[in-house]
């Protein structure tokens, strides 16, 4: 006959059990921890590709409308926190600061930041806010707004923008004018160098040839005219590419 357990035993096994499964239950939850990172961190990144997307085709960040449209969610379907510097949802490259920063759980403040995006963690909440213009990245699981602070978080500095969109300073390629003669037409197109390869061309200074009819700059860069007098004039012509610009002084020398 079959000896049964002694309560001992019994007690043994059920411990032996307890253990088993406490740990396994540990292991399920840091499994499903780490998923929830990875699939917050996937998720981050492909927010953050879609707004640097929207950067590089229009010089510019999209509003908070503009990026709610774009129906981007986190786990469980919830909401992204997207926050930008204002200025640069207008240009991006002609600027060289911003108002935005951010400051960490360690302290450590990083300036000229252009965007910031953030996922819900466990608890589905967003946490992140903006006082001012500055964003705090709470301690992990640290009180905030009644919940623990648990968000997966990125951000985009305005030199990271500018150099993932390449923003360059734009130059004149004309080094200098063809002449003209009295009487006669004159046609000449400005180039650029640089920037984006569109270009917007305008005279900030000084003063074209008399001219019948008279001498006008289209926003393209076509010169033209038709002198009536001899003489040189002094002009200044500005190139801008996506809101950065330089000048150059031009003489048109009229025979």
């Amino acid at each position: 006959m079959k000896k049964g357990f002694t309560l001992i035993e019994l007690a043994m096994v059920l411990i032996v059990v307890g253990l088993l499964m406490g740990g396994a239950f540990q292991m399920m939850k840091t499994m499903g921890e780490k998923a929830r990172s990875t699939e917050a961190k996937n998720t981050l990144n492909a927010a953050k590709e879609v707004v640097i997307a929207y950067a590089i085709n229009n010089n510019r960040l999209p509003t908070a409308a503009q990026f709610t449209s774009m129906n981007l969610v986190g786990a469980g379907n919830t909401p992204i926190y997207y926050n930008s510097d204002a200025a640069l949802q207008a240009n991006i490259c002609g600027l060289q600061t911003t108002l935005l920063n951010t400051t960490d759980s360690n302290g450590v403040n990083t300036p000229n930041v252009g965007f910031v995006l953030a996922v819900a963690g466990e608890n589905m909440q967003i946490e992140t806010s903006r006082i001012g213009n500055t964003i705090t990245f709470p301690q992990w699981n640290t009180i905030t707004a009644g919940r623990p602070y648990d968000d997966f978080h990125t951000q985009a500095t305005l030199g990271e923008l500018q150099s993932t969109i390449g923003c360059q300073v734009p130059t004149l390629a004309n080094p200098s004018l063809h002449l003209g003669a009295v009487g006669s037409p004159y046609a000449l197109t400005f180039a650029g160098n640089g920037g984006n390869g569109t270009y917007t061309f305008s005279r900030t200074a000084g003063a074209f040839p008399a001219g019948a009819p008279a001498f006008t700059l289209t926003p393209a860069g076509l010169l033209s005219g038709t002198q009536t007098t001899p003489g040189t004039s002094i002009f200044t012509i500005q190139i801008t590419s996506r809101g950065m610009s330089t000048t150059r002084q031009y003489a048109l020398v009229v025979n």
